[in-house]
């Protein structure tokens, strides 16, 4: 096999692992140690924590915790996005994605109130 086609099959290999799981190697471990352990659990079934897929944002939506955040961040903030100004078509925003940042899905300062034009404007960015 030629040396240039396999770079281009291991990076599309790894743009389809970001792009599907939340792959956030601990700076405790090597590359090698975090892929190795990942592969593990990946063939044991156990891969539902790294899934970044529809089911996993639809469980976090529904949580009683995201909800419970979600009014109180419309309760104590303006009920404005903070781009625009506008009241109408509402969400809250995280900040710093929580795919990148899962720790931070919670936490009320990685929160915003976004219009939803807005908020598909920052995402496309």
């Amino acid at each position: 096999m030629i040396k240039g086609s396999d770079m281009i099959c291991d990076k599309l290999i790894i743009e389809s692992l970001l792009e599907n799981f939340r792959l956030m190697k601990p700076d405790t471990e090597t590359n090698n140690q975090f892929y190795g352990r990942f592969v593990q659990d990946f063939v044991n079934g156990k891969y539902t924590a790294y899934l970044c897929g529809r089911e996993e944002r639809r469980k976090f939506y529904m949580s009683k915790e995201w909800k419970q955040l979600r009014k109180h961040i419309l309760d104590t903030h303006e009920n404005r996005c903070v781009v625009c100004g506008t009241h109408k078509d509402l969400s809250i925003d995280h900040k710093l994605s929580r795919y990148k940042h899962p720790e931070l899905e919670l936490d009320p300062n990685n929160c915003q109130i976004m219009c939803r034009a807005c908020n598909i404007r920052k995402s496309w960015r």
